[in-house]
């Protein structure tokens, strides 16, 4: 019995110093799977807070191409591709001329020589004088395969030539976008991960950096008169850009100098490429030669202001409002084809 007593008084003392658990301490010893899952959703929250503040924004209204933009970018790219087709027949036609067919005749020629020199049908002398001929001709084939290394006709006129095939790829891409601008369609372009993407987001900067590649990835420079020919003209046509033209264009036109600026002025710069471009083409002496760019653009100034003239009063008198045509009213739109549009 007193040993019964002496181990309930025991008891007793253990459970007195034993400190009493507060209620939130029962509920984590109770649910310690839920604190965790707390502690871990307040570091998630913390993790995706800071990689939103981490993550860049991309500005969406400084990239999105415009048509105004789009079509400024076919006329540059336009521009940059004429030049360097002409710069490419120019180097390949010099070197197949002025190079390969020399080397392939006089070779062809030393060649013949030295085989008829072999037969018994000449004497001596006659075969020390052919042996002569074929030493000089050789020398000569070797001195022209020194000057095409030094020339590098060839290597260039690749150059230019892959040059202008990719200036050529990256127009018609422009030219696709622009007709998807022109017909309120989304642009399609390639993210980091290769998927396509609408609202053409970064396309302007990523048509530019194609188009910088394309011009840095060509180590030939142009030829000196071609680059000459095309600033001046550039000049030429910047310096009729003023108040007296758009005048005469509004005039001509009959709409406003808002109009004319945006819309037919970037049409008559591209216009004015291309007139250049035929103008060097029908040159006497090219490709073998390019032409004095004061002659050439003189030419192609004139040639394009009759072309917008004429081009200004081309649809003059096409409704005259007698024909028996005109006078039936409107005509069924076809099936399928709705009428509001």
């Amino acid at each position: 019995m007193i040993q019964d007593n002496c181990d309930d008084c025991e008891e007793r003392k253990m459970d007195e110093n034993t400190p009493l658990l507060s209620s939130t301490d029962a509920a984590d010893s109770e649910n310690p799977n839920d604190a965790k899952s707390e502690t871990n959703d307040d570091d998630n929250e913390e993790a995706l807070s800071t990689n939103e503040e981490e993550k860049p924004t991309t500005n969406k209204e400084g990239n999105q191409l415009t048509s105004s933009a789009a079509y400024a970018l076919k006329v540059e790219l336009a521009c940059s591709q004429m030049q360097h087709q002409l710069a490419s027949r120019y180097f390949t036609r010099r070197q197949f001329v002025f190079y390969t067919i020399p080397q392939a005749a006089l070779t062809m020629f030393a060649t013949i020589l030295a085989f008829v020199a072999t037969t018994e049908l000449l004497d001596e002398n006659q075969k020390t004088l052919l042996n002569i001929v074929v030493g000089s001709t050789s020398a000569l084939v070797v001195f022209l395969q020194t000057l095409s290394g030094i020339s590098k006709y060839e290597s260039r006129g690749a150059m230019h030539s892959s040059a202008s095939d990719d200036l050529s790829d990256l127009r018609d891409e422009v030219n696709m976008i622009l007709s998807r601008i022109e017909n309120g369609l989304g642009i399609v372009s390639k993210n980091a991960d290769g998927v396509d993407e609408e609202d053409g987001i970064d396309t302007i900067d990523r048509i530019t950096q194609k188009f910088t590649q394309s011009l840095i990835g060509c180590k030939s420079s142009l030829p000196l008169e071609l680059t000459a020919i095309w600033q001046d003209a550039l000049s030429e046509l910047n310096l009729t850009h003023g108040g007296p033209m758009m005048e005469q264009l509004t005039k001509a036109y009959r709409c406003p100098p808002e109009f004319i600026a945006k819309g037919h002025w970037p049409t008559i710069k591209l216009k004015m490429f291309n007139v250049l471009s035929e103008e060097v083409m029908k040159s006497p002496f090219f490709p073998y030669f390019l032409p004095n760019a004061e002659v050439i653009v003189k030419l192609s100034m004139k040639r394009l202001r009759e072309e917008v003239k004429a081009s200004s009063t081309y649809w003059d008198g096409f409704y005259t409002g007698d024909d028996e045509s005109n006078k039936r009213g409107s005509l069924e739109c076809p099936t399928g084809i709705d009428e509001t549009n």
